[in-house]
């Protein structure tokens, strides 16, 4: 309660994060140490602490910046305006073990190959996209479960709340 944590459900544990208050632009680091927030309209859950120093108490909720902080994240900013189907017409074809160049949202990391697999078929049938978009790459001993490439991180965010509203997940930008 009196650390600088949060849960969030998604990014590895543990691991850090750097989280921006979109209204003020006040930061903090916070160490993810749990699973969480268990509610579709939330991104992260903050410690007592944490929220105190971006402003939050008793506010319950605001609009944040979510950084990864890792060699392979870039930020992310939820609340974004869903993107056109359009970029599904043309899918880009498989390549084993090797990620195209462009941006990627990460859905899940899992020790375990089989709930990779299992969020990879729920992803599928969920989203209504080709099986080519949705990858698991193995990247320091975590199966990461990927969708795209897109060509822009802007048109990968776009993504996050059509799969926030069709999986209940906070999808987290990242590179190949």
């Amino acid at each position: 309660m009196y650390a600088m944590t949060a849960a969030h459900p998604t990014l590895p544990i543990p691991s850090y994060a750097k989280v921006t208050s979109v209204a003020t632009g006040k930061s903090v680091i916070v160490r993810i140490n749990d699973r969480g927030p268990f509610h579709s309209d939330r991104v992260i859950d903050l410690s007592y602490t944490a929220a105190y120093k971006l402003g939050f108490l008793g506010k319950g909720s605001a609009e944040v910046v979510v950084e990864s902080i890792g060699p392979d994240t870039e930020p992310v900013q939820y609340n974004t305006t869903p993107l056109s189907v359009a970029k599904l017409e043309n899918p880009p074809t498989p390549q084993e073990n090797v990620s195209k160049v462009g941006h990627y949202l990460q859905l899940g990391a899992f020790g375990n190959p089989e709930n990779a697999e299992k969020l990879t078929a729920q992803a599928r049938q969920a989203l209504d996209i080709p099986a080519q978009l949705v990858q698991i790459s193995l990247i320091g001993g975590l199966h990461r479960v990927k969708l795209g490439p897109f060509d822009t991180r802007e048109e990968a965010r776009g993504w996050i709340e059509r799969i926030r509203s069709a999986m209940g997940i906070a999808a987290i930008t990242i590179k190949p």
